[in-house]
């Protein structure tokens, strides 16, 4: 079953925010449709126009967005999340600023765990007696091992990135 893409629109741009873009911004089924801030020098607005994302000083001309479909409210201002209550489209959902702070923890929690994985697996394929290449869905080479340098005589460098046909 294909997950649907989720369309969000960060309302409130404060430091907080911007760990929250980082890691949204990472992950694919996130699309991130706004950053907004009444302050256009928040660091989180900066954050988004150096990562391409749409920002604004009012959250009301993104509601009528037919792809929005999440609102995280940043701010932590009741008077913010009662107003984006009141004015959101029925099809669209909200989230609180403190479920915004559990959602980047458990995004923190999984990246960690990833990276510890990513760890137990290449020090796994480095004691492997075999030649052991990995490359991404694309075909493009992400890893190899010392056994593959050795053999090949290429070092992992000339050949990260490079299409693995």
């Amino acid at each position: 079953m294909k997950s649907r893409k989720v369309n969000i629109m960060i309302v409130g741009a404060g430091k907080a925010s911007v760990d929250l873009i980082n890691m949204l911004s990472r992950e694919e089924s996130v699309n991130i449709l706004a950053v907004v801030d009444a302050n256009s020098t928040a660091p989180g607005i900066k954050l988004a126009k150096k990562l391409g994302i749409s920002t604004a000083c009012d959250w009301k001309e993104f509601l009528l967005n037919k792809e929005l479909n999440q609102i995280i409210d940043a701010t932590g201002e009741p008077k913010v999340y009662a107003a984006l209550l009141k004015k959101k489209p029925a099809n669209v959902d909200i989230m609180s600023e403190s479920n915004a702070k559990l959602t980047c923890h458990l995004l923190e929690s999984k990246e960690k765990v990833a990276e510890e994985l990513r760890e137990i697996v290449s020090r796994f394929f480095e004691h492997s007696p075999n030649i052991v290449v990995i490359a991404d869905t694309k075909g493009k080479i992400e890893y190899v091992n010392s056994n593959f340098i050795q053999m090949t005589g290429y070092s992992s460098e000339e050949v990260m990135g490079r299409d693995i046909g």
